[in-house]
């Protein structure tokens, strides 16, 4: 959307669209603009209308109204998050971490593998009593792409 006018800049058909359960759908700005010549990268991640063991991710820039790359495609999240602070590459990319049902995190873009006191907290609140769970994320060496917790 244009900033001074209103005008809608450029519009996206998502493949598979569907909001998550809980009606929630999420934005990642990646990388801003601020880094010329690199491009600037933002994400957004949706479960999949085919099958709700599928979530999305569609990788886009948010300047030119550009997809970059295909859609990549997961098992079921139950949580997702954006490393802020301390994980920037020398592209100064921002990851996403992506925790399926099967406590296995998943990183975009892919073979990322230094992160440090990064933790998920996923609350059960369809138990009698809500129950809050922590994870730590730690390496699998024989992968080298996703992460055990």
């Amino acid at each position: 959307m244009d900033g001074l006018t209103g005008d809608i800049l450029y519009t996206f058909v998502l493949p598979e669209f569907k909001t998550f359960a809980d009606a929630s759908v999420f934005l990642y700005i990646q990388r801003p603009a601020k880094y010329i010549p690199l491009k600037p990268l933002a994400s957004i991640v949706y479960s999949s209308s085919r099958s709700d063991k599928t979530t999305i991710l569609f990788p886009f820039n948010p300047i030119e109204g550009a997809t970059l790359g295909e859609p990549q495609t997961y098992p079921g999240i139950v949580q997702s998050q954006m490393l802020l602070h301390g994980t920037e590459d020398t592209n100064f990319l921002k990851p996403v971490l992506l925790m399926d049902k099967n406590h296995i995190v998943h990183t975009y873009p892919a073979g990322l593998t230094d992160f440090k006191n990064t933790f998920f907290f996923v609350a059960d609140k369809g138990a009698e009593s809500p129950v809050l769970k922590g994870f730590v994320v730690k390496p699998d060496t024989a992968k080298n792409v996703s992460f055990i917790c």
